[in-house]
């Protein structure tokens, strides 16, 4: 959609260019007349049908405007600059959503491993208490108590593998890659080492002049200020320049041999049922003809020049041009603060981003020593429920805990560097 807005924005711009070379046309006409009518030549009255036709060349151009023209292509410029960093704040934004995804999709498959670690462990426990029920050590139903636990630990690994894939379909589709594409996720993917981003500096006097955000709006303000000044060229006088040359035939003019006064010559009739004339009160002084004009002779007889030189300033015109103006910089004005909210929204985004990663680093350093806690409580409580001295119930939660701070310090590491990556876009 962008692309077709390149596209026409950079028409427009070479429109504007156009606009000031001169225009160039061709006119042509033919007439035909049936029936009556008054020979323009001799004034006679005649019942003949006549035709007649004319053809004309014009050239006309603008001298003097304001400078609107000028203006105008300034602006159809800047307007298509615009697009560009509209196009790089748009694939920004993409970046961001196709980043979010992909980190979502390895937290899916980080979640799908811990479940799988899980069941494997819920199978490991299964083993050791069919022996146990087996070998009259433990009472059945403890033996069927860890086979549920079994099936809900497969349960809850199916649905986690659907949750990957479906994140995995949610990704193709962004990058608009087909559904039956054999596509995998590089799982692999390991956080590199989290260091601290933070430098007072940086936070306190940081610019972000170069956002495309920032230039997007910045480009829109001298828009309207180029707006600005068309409106109020049209306040300055127009000047135009005019050349027109043409020639015109009818099939009634002949050779003139001599010329005659008549008194009272024809000059039209009532359409009467006796087609009554109407004569002139004057005389009028006439040409003998003797015999029919080519055409193309007349077209080259009949040649003429036109020159115009055109001065055009609108003393009163309802005030509309000025309302123009006025409203040009009231567009002006809000464009302006337009930009200051883009820059505020740009800094806030960064500096959330940058307070985000400064979070997840001490999150994941909290999680880290919370999940040591838990391995090492789990195993414990594993030891002492294959010995039977605690029940399952107590042994699933120290279980429990343990994948809750797994999948928290999973979570940690993919905001901290989902984060990362936002700050990395402003510098």
């Amino acid at each position: 959609m962008l692309r077709l807005t390149t596209k026409t924005t950079e028409l427009h711009h070479r429109q504007s260019k156009w606009n000031l070379l001169p225009s160039v046309n061709i006119v042509s006409g033919v007439n035909y007349n049936i029936g009556y009518t008054i020979n323009p030549l001799n004034f006679s009255f005649e019942e003949r049908n006549a035709f007649s036709g004319n053809v004309n060349l014009s050239s006309q151009v603008t001298l003097f405007q304001g400078f609107q023209q000028l203006k105008t292509i300034q602006k159809a410029e800047i307007d298509h600059q615009a697009v560009d960093y509209q196009i790089q704040s748009l694939e920004n934004n993409i970046k961001i959503n196709v980043i979010g995804l992909y980190l979502q999709a390895i937290l899916e498959y980080e979640s799908f491993k811990i479940q799988k670690k899980q069941m494997e462990a819920s199978e490991f426990l299964l083993t050791k208490k069919k022996e146990a029920a087996e070998n009259g050590l433990v009472a059945k139903n403890t033996f069927r108590e860890q086979q549920l636990q079994l099936e809900i630990d497969q349960a809850n690994l199916s649905n986690q593998l659907f949750r990957f894939e479906n994140s995995q379909s949610r990704l193709k589709l962004t990058l608009q890659i087909p559904p039956s594409f054999d596509f995998s996720i590089d799982t692999s993917y390991t956080p590199s080492e989290i260091e601290d981003f933070y430098n007072s500096h940086q936070l306190d006097f940081k610019k972000f002049d170069n956002n495309p955000d920032v230039q997007l709006e910045q480009m829109r303000l001298a828009s309207a200020e180029k707006q600005i000044e068309i409106s109020k060229g049209s306040l300055l006088p127009t000047l135009t320049f005019g050349y027109a040359f043409g020639s015109n035939f009818i099939n009634t003019a002949s050779t003139i041999t001599e010329r005659r006064t008549i008194n009272n010559p024809v000059i039209g009739f009532v359409n009467d049922s006796s087609k009554s004339l109407v004569r002139s009160v004057s005389s009028q002084s006439v040409a003998v003809s003797e015999s029919a004009i080519p055409l193309f002779t007349q077209l080259g007889n009949n040649k003429q020049h036109q020159f115009q030189l055109n001065l055009q300033w609108q003393i009163f015109g309802k005030g509309q041009r000025r309302t123009n103006v006025k409203l040009a910089e009231l567009q002006t004005k809000q464009q302006e603060y337009r930009v200051k909210l883009t820059e505020q929204k740009i800094k806030e985004n960064y500096f959330q981003a940058f307070s985000n990663v400064l979070a997840a680093k001490k999150r994941h350093e909290t999680s880290l020593k919370v999940l040591n806690a838990q391995k090492e409580c789990y195993q414990m409580a594993k030891e002492k429920y294959e010995l039977n001295l605690i029940d399952f119930f107590e042994f699933a939660t120290y279980q429990n805990q343990l994948l809750n701070a797994e999948l928290e310090v999973s979570r940690a590491k993919l905001e901290w560097n989902f984060n990362r990556e936002i700050v990395r876009l402003y510098k």
